[in-house]
């Protein structure tokens, strides 16, 4: 039987590395591949299904931290990008 301790990944560990990982480098994520996989069939079954699709707690943490980056940077940013526009 496949060991579902996670997806293996060889970067960003996130200090979740398993106790017999050794020198190999090997991080895992806290990902079930076989919730993964009946979530996946799950929403190509979908009449209308998401553009993305994010799987699992660190999957979710990554992009809601990368979206309040966005949106600091665009907020930075805002006065510039408007004054790109034709004046009316």
């Amino acid at each position: 039987m496949a060991d579902h301790r996670g997806f293996p990944r060889s970067w960003s560990c996130d200090g979740q590395v398993p106790p017999d990982a050794g020198t190999k480098g090997y991080c895992y994520n806290k990902g079930d591949p076989g919730k993964a996989a009946a979530a996946i069939y799950g929403v190509v079954e979908m009449e209308e299904p998401p553009l993305r699709l994010l799987l699992g707690s660190d999957a979710l943490k990554s992009a809601e931290r990368k979206i309040a980056l966005l949106q600091t940077d665009f907020k930075r940013m805002e006065a510039i990008t408007l004054s790109t526009d034709f004046n009316n």
